[in-house]
């Protein structure tokens, strides 16, 4: 879970997201996503 902590931290200043293909470890959050939705989500800021 150290990945995890440094994405909390992280969010304290910016938006940040964890990609991983195990969501099952983490959280339900809107913030840890999958790499398909990370790809959707720089899409989607373009």
């Amino acid at each position: 879970m150290k990945y995890y902590a440094v994405l909390m931290e992280k969010r304290k200043e910016d938006e940040a997201y964890l990609v991983t293909g195990n969501l099952k470890h983490f959280p339900m959050r809107t913030y840890v996503v999958t790499p398909r939705e990370m790809l959707d989500i720089i899409e989607e800021s373009r």
